[in-house]
């Protein structure tokens, strides 16, 4: 994945995507898209770094229960 970073730049941006099985309501979905750019909002505020700006967005994306497959090799 490719990091830009632009000089002398005063703005951050986060994005969030969340890879969940298909099934939940969109009123669930939503929720935790709130829940999570809550935290991701504090998670920055917390740093104390007043002088910058952060963007943040959420992205919940279904996925396919009928194509999604899982693997776990190995002892717990």
């Amino acid at each position: 994945m490719p990091h830009i970073l632009i000089e002398h730049s005063t703005a951050a941006f986060l994005h969030i995507t969340i890879k969940i099985l298909s099934g939940r309501t969109l009123e669930a979905r939503k929720k935790l898209s709130q829940n999570v750019i809550q935290f991701a909002e504090k998670f920055f505020k917390d740093l104390k770094i007043t002088k910058n700006r952060c963007d943040i967005s959420v992205d919940v994306v279904e996925m396919d229960r009928e194509t999604y497959s899982k693997l776990r090799i190995g002892v717990d």
